[in-house]
């Protein structure tokens, strides 16, 4: 369905951002063009990409799994703590999480008739509705997934990259 009305695919994805006074942080399914750079990664490597204001976007991709980059990094891990090397950074201020914060297009599939007043778009195919939202906040986006799978376990939901 994604393809072929939107043409795009999908992956699983984690964003973080700073706010003011808040980080917004979270996991979930995205939906992005194919010719994306994040669609691309394939097998047992990964992509990280950082935003900055002057600088725009940089992106690191390698290997990050597998039999040996899992075994070097055990190791080295192993070394470290054995010779009592396992200082790790903290921010001397932890910000809190506020997802509420950043906002989203959602696409939906689910069977569930939930009376949500974000909707932009709604097609219904049988029993299976398939929505696209008006821009929401994550926050608000994940409570109501919780409520739809309640309803549906197949429930599925998607942010729009774009």
């Amino acid at each position: 369905y994604i393809d072929a009305k939107f043409g795009k695919t999908i992956r699983y994805l984690g964003y973080g951002t700073k706010n003011a006074n808040s980080v917004s942080v979270f996991v979930e399914p995205t939906i992005i063009p194919k010719d994306s750079l994040e669609a691309n990664v394939n097998k047992n490597n990964n992509l990280i990409s950082l935003f900055g204001d002057i600088v725009g976007r940089l992106s690191f991709y390698g290997q990050g799994a597998g039999k040996y980059p899992t075994g070097l990094a055990l190791a080295q891990d192993m070394i470290d703590i054995a010779e009592g090397d396992t200082v790790l950074s903290y921010s001397s201020e932890a910000l809190p999480v506020d997802n509420h914060a950043c906002s989203r297009t959602y696409f939906i599939r689910t069977t569930a008739d939930m009376p949500f007043d974000f909707y932009a778009s709604v097609d219904k195919v049988g029993d299976v509705y398939y929505i696209v939202t008006k821009e929401i906040s994550v926050a608000a986006m994940h409570e109501a997934a919780k409520q739809m799978l309640a309803q549906d376990a197949d429930a599925f939901f998607a942010g729009f990259e774009y």
